[in-house]
């Protein structure tokens, strides 16, 4: 009989080693658990810069944010504590989306000089499409989307 036959091979050696091949394999899968957690947790560590400098915002959105900071204040069942004031790019310009949770899902746009813009009529029809470069200006406490 060969002395590579599995019939000459002793159930206990067989044992060892289909024990130690499941070892190696348990050691690979740990190290792969360990290289993942490790490339999640470096990709969660690097915050993206995705807050306006507080020197690029317009004085109207200043002041509308710092009225709205007060009417939370003043009343927290106000509902503006779960809205967001957002920068996008678009033709080169900067426009300022308000999302508030209660609102419908076109937020009103603003241009650079506060002035509303209808993005349903020319030249703004492909905005949405076309918009990018997302910052936040100004998230609420109870803001909840990213």
């Amino acid at each position: 009989m060969s002395p590579w036959s599995c019939t000459s091979i002793s159930p206990a050696v067989a044992g060892m080693i289909f024990a130690t091949n499941s070892d190696a394999n348990h050691t690979t899968e740990m190290k792969n658990l360990v290289l993942f957690l490790c490339l999640f947790l470096l990709a969660s560590s690097c915050e993206k810069n995705q807050t306006v400098p507080d020197d690029e915002i317009p004085g109207w959105l200043k002041t509308r944010i710092a009225q709205d900071e007060l009417t939370i204040a003043s009343n927290p069942q106000s509902g503006l504590d779960i809205a967001a004031w957002i920068r996008y790019k678009y033709q080169k310009e900067y426009y300022f989306e308000y999302h508030n949770m209660l609102y419908s899902s076109f937020p009103p746009v603003y241009n650079s000089a506060g002035e509303s813009v209808n993005v349903f009529i020319d030249p703004y029809t492909d905005y949405q499409a076309k918009k990018c470069c997302k910052q936040y200006v100004w998230k609420g406490s109870a803001y909840f989307l990213e």
